[in-house]
């Protein structure tokens, strides 16, 4: 609800209401009558009325996808509903790319320690 002047309108009606108040402003009279809007002015106010209305019934979901609560609930909807083993699996899957991750990084902590030492000959015999 948006409060115009002490008087309460809903956001899904305002523009209609607005539109009311809306006449058209003559070149020569920059006020215009009181009581009365602008085109441009009227044009602005439903604008900030749609951006409103787009952050009020967005908003909750864009702040869900933020901090992954949105997936997080999709993901259980799923295993309940839909695919009670889909959580064993994915377990597999979190278990098998861990390992695969440990083992990528070991290699190349043995490929490391491998090239030191192999350095570390070539100049023994250099010397």
């Amino acid at each position: 609800m948006i409060n115009v002047c002490n008087i309460f309108i809903l956001i899904s009606i305002s523009k209609q209401v607005w539109k009311n108040y809306t006449c058209q402003v003559s070149p020569l009279d920059n006020y215009g009558t009181t009581g009365c809007m602008d085109p441009y002015l009227y044009t602005q106010l439903t604008t900030a009325v749609n951006v409103t209305y787009g952050l009020y019934h967005y908003g909750p979901f864009l702040v869900d996808l933020m901090d992954c609560t949105f997936v997080r609930k999709m993901f259980i909807d799923i295993n309940n509903n839909y695919c009670p083993g889909l959580e064993r699996c994915t377990k597999y899957i979190y278990w098998g790319s861990n390992v695969v991750s440990v083992a990528a990084v070991l290699s190349l902590i043995f490929w490391i320690v491998y090239e030191r030492q192999l350095h570390h000959r070539n100049y023994i015999k250099q010397s």
